[in-house]
């Protein structure tokens, strides 16, 4: 294998690369039943966010039920699979008959661990393993999917955040929702696997950005036919603060949060805190936007200005350095992305490679379906 470019965590060449307002185009919702359905402008896994200040007076108990915890994710048969965005780029193409103009697209979650490479330098605990294509004059980036446990254990603090979801979202607005329905969120049974994803429109410098990120839910409500951006929310749970080294751990769990909620445009951040024994005890809510101003520790506040400068400089490498290639406008170029503790690899994958032929003729990255469509647009 050949490396076709490295770059340096420390990399950063410009002072300033100004972030584009993010911009919803369009959603879909993932099922955990038959192996991850994906259904595009379909809601049905959007949950909307309710719980008073008074239900914090009652005893919840955030690691019950974790014995019959479902892992639907298991049955899925690629959770990091780019179909749902593929799909719903298809859709928003077929509508304005035209190909999108980003330079980029791919999940959020993958540009958030590429992010914080710069932050997290050992790769056994962020560990990079994606596969990047080149098509079309277009870059996509797809997440290796590690088989996951096909039993229903999982860590209690993973599930005390399953639990906190459970708790806190119903899968209709309150006006809709049964009461029995509400009395009962705390016995219900969890599981994973359902998703509802936004798929938005960004940018960094000149570089435009297109990328699905699974939204935990809405916190007032839903405006039809609307760019949503504004109304989602993302839950987070953690554990109470009862220390200096509480705060300090927790405001490098809330840098992440912020970075997360920061790539798609999430405005508003939820955190339940439960004490040592899972019982939660309070509930604090971020606007996103004034996160950074919260910090008390000053290398963790500049390392909001640092990271949206290294994204640019993420984004500005991989596009610019495959752009230059000599390629075929019909031709795949496939490559991984890999993290060695102190620089990015892209290494070309050689057609003697056994991912080779899955990659470019098969689906592991593209679908056949979006191959199709693409040489299709080219014909109009």
């Amino acid at each position: 294998m050949t490396i076709i470019h490295r770059l340096p965590i420390t990399t950063r060449s410009e002072p300033t690369k100004a972030a584009a307002k993010p911009r919803e185009v369009s959603f879909y919702s993932r099922t955990s039943e038959r192996y991850g359905e994906i259904l595009t402008d379909n809601d049905c896994n959007l949950r909307y966010y309710y719980f008073p200040d008074a239900e914090l007076e009652k005893p919840y108990n955030l690691a019950q039920g974790r014995n019959n915890f479902i892992n639907a994710r298991s049955q899925i048969k690629d959770v990091c699979s780019l179909e749902g965005v593929l799909k719903c780029v298809i859709d928003v193409e077929k509508k304005h008959d035209s190909k999108l103009n980003v330079n980029v697209i791919t999940f959020r979650g993958i540009l958030r661990k590429l992010i914080m490479v710069a932050y997290e330098h050992n790769p056994k605990f962020n560990k990079i393993n994606f596969r990047v294509v080149f098509f079309d004059k277009q870059v996509f980036i797809k997440e290796i999917n590690e088989k996951e446990d096909i039993s229903n254990a999982i860590d209690v603090n993973s599930y005390t955040g399953y639990k906190f979801e459970a708790l806190t979202l119903l899968n209709e607005p309150i006006a809709f929702t049964e009461r029995d329905s509400l009395d009962s969120r705390a016995d219900a049974c969890v599981s994973n696997g359902d998703e509802y994803v936004s798929v938005v429109k960004t940018g960094i410098g000149k570089h435009r950005v297109l990328m699905g990120g699974e939204v935990d839910g809405i916190y007032d409500f839903k405006e039809d036919g609307a760019d949503n951006l504004k109304h989602y929310l993302e839950l987070k749970c953690t554990r109470s603060l009862s220390s200096y080294q509480d705060i300090e751990n927790f405001e490098k769990k809330l840098f992440k949060t912020w970075l997360q909620c920061f790539l798609i445009g999430i405005p508003r951040i939820t955190y339940g805190f439960r004490d040592r024994s899972y019982n939660l005890t309070s509930i604090e809510e971020y606007l996103t936007e004034d996160v950074p101003k919260l910090f008390t520790n000053r290398g963790v506040k500049a390392q909001c200005m640092d990271a949206i400068q290294w994204y640019g400089e993420i984004i500005g490498w991989l596009y610019d350095t495959l752009a230059h290639l000599e390629t075929d406008a019909n031709e795949i170029r496939p490559f991984k992305l890999l993290f060695s503790g102190s620089e990015l690899d892209l290494v070309e994958i050689p057609a003697k490679d056994p991912e080779y032929d899955d990659i470019v003729n098969g689906e592991a990255v593209l679908t056949n379906e979006f191959k199709e469509w693409r040489r299709i647009l080219k014909t109009k």
